[in-house]
């Protein structure tokens, strides 16, 4: 929900508000992701686990993050395991 222009699994986000633009940029104000980690399916349906995380990795410490968005001031990565229906 970070930005606006996604459309994945679990649906369309094109209609949420840019948090980032809004806030972030409109505004001038640091932004923080207080919670973010990468969901696996327990049945073992899909990608394997590790694989997803890494791929999850792979995004969350991109480089060019800091370039991209600079008003981005802290990320909190959540790592629990925990059963979600």
């Amino acid at each position: 929900m970070f930005r606006s222009w996604f459309v994945g699994a679990g649906g369309n986000d094109l209609a949420v508000p840019d948090f980032y633009a809004d806030y972030g940029t409109a505004r001038n104000k640091p932004i923080a992701i207080p919670e973010t980690a990468a969901l696996t399916v327990a049945s073992g349906e899909g990608a394997d686990a590790l694989d997803i995380k890494e791929a999850w990795w792979g995004q969350l410490f991109d480089l060019a993050i800091p370039r991209d968005y600079p008003a981005l001031k802290m990320i909190n990565w959540f790592e629990w395991e925990k059963n979600e229906v």
